[in-house]
C-alpha cells in the first residue's frame, strides 16, 4: 500500500501550537489530536483558532487511525 506524497483535506480547528506539533480538533470525529507540523502543509499561525481546510499527510491520518487503512477514497492505486 503506497502512501507516496498523498495530501488529504480535511475540516478542523489548530487549538494550538507547541514547539513541533499542533493540536487539532477535528469536529466532524470529535477528537483532538496532537499532529506533528511537518504532517500539516497549511499555514499554521494564521488559521489557529479558525476551523479551516487543512491538507495533512495521508500516511499520518492512517497510521492514527483517523482515515481507514484501505480506503480506496484516500489511495492513490487505481484499479
Amino acid at each position: 500500500m503506497p502512501y507516496g506524497n498523498t495530501h488529504t483535506k480535511l475540516s478542523g480547528i489548530i487549538r494550538d501550537i507547541q514547539r513541533n506539533r499542533a493540536i487539532v480538533e477535528f469536529p466532524q470525529f470529535k477528537k483532538k489530536i496532537p499532529i506533528p507540523a511537518y504532517c500539516i502543509h497549511s499555514r499554521l499561525k494564521q488559521i489557529l483558532n479558525q476551523e479551516s481546510e487543512l491538507e495533512i499527510d495521508t500516511w499520518y491520518l492512517k497510521k492514527i487511525r483517523l482515515i481507514p487503512l484501505f480506503d480506496p477514497k484516500h489511495d492513490n492505486l487505481s484499479d
